[in-house]
């Protein structure tokens, strides 16, 4: 099998930046996507990653803006902080 017309994204863009770019409303992009506002809240503010169904519906509302790396990068990004973190050398007192 053979792959082509494949292009990379050389930008991030998060949902929160994508909202504050086309200044739209939580639940003005909620009604658009078809779920709830607290939903796009919750994946706005990295609180949650979305269902593939909802991720679905956000790139494609977004046409492709924010991506499937995009809404799943949260989890690189808490992993990433918690391994630079050093380690607690203080606790065996």
């Amino acid at each position: 099998m053979r792959i082509t017309n494949v292009t990379f994204k050389e930008t991030y863009m998060d949902l929160k930046t994508y909202l504050a770019t086309h200044d739209i409303g939580v639940r003005a992009f909620a009604r658009i996507c078809g779920v709830s506002a607290a939903t796009i809240k919750r994946v706005r503010d990295s609180e949650v990653i979305p269902s593939r169904t909802t991720m679905k519906k956000i790139v494609n509302v977004t046409d492709g803006q924010v991506t499937v790396h995009d809404l799943m990068s949260v989890i690189h990004d808490e992993t990433s902080a918690q391994s630079q973190q050093e380690p607690d050398t203080n606790s065996g007192r």
